[in-house]
């Protein structure tokens, strides 16, 4: 075989352009006794793949799921699934009542205070609590302002 032509069909065959003539003619060209010295490490792999063709696989594989059910333990799990329907809507019903049974019985607590000026005390405190707070976080956002608006210069 011409040895510029074997070039051109391996460069095409390690591409993944070759057709199935090329590749029948380099079969036969590494099964030959011919082989250029350039071309020796190709033979091995060559080799490899026609005794790779050769093996037989005589086992029978049974994938899950490719199995045939009889129809009796189809019409079962059918059956199951209906059961299972009813089960999950009455358990969703009893759900259902104990919560409005829960909120039925809650006592609503609506003066906790027996002394409206008590109440009044604890209320003003509460609230001045509350404000000394809201002063201290706006002083601390309005600091942080300021240095941001330092960093405004840099735009």
């Amino acid at each position: 075989m011409d040895q510029s032509n074997i070039n051109n069909i391996i460069d095409k065959f390690w591409l993944g352009e070759s057709t199935l003539e090329e590749e029948a003619i380099l079969r036969a060209y590494f099964n030959s006794d011919t082989i250029e010295s350039i071309h020796q490490p190709f033979q091995a792999y060559f080799n490899f793949i026609k005794s790779e063709r050769n093996i037989q696989f005589d086992k029978e594989l049974s994938l899950p799921g490719t199995t045939v059910q009889p129809a009796a333990k189809i019409i079962k799990l059918r059956s199951m699934r209906k059961w299972i329907g009813v089960a999950a809507s009455i358990l969703i019903l009893v759900g259902f009542f104990w919560i409005l049974n829960l909120q039925d019985n809650k006592t609503t607590q609506l003066d906790t205070y027996e002394n409206p000026e008590l109440a009044l005390e604890q209320a003003k405190e509460a609230l001045f609590f509350l404000s000394n707070k809201m002063d201290k976080s706006a002083q601390s956002t309005a600091e942080q302002i300021k240095q941001l608006e330092k960093l405004s210069i840099f735009n």
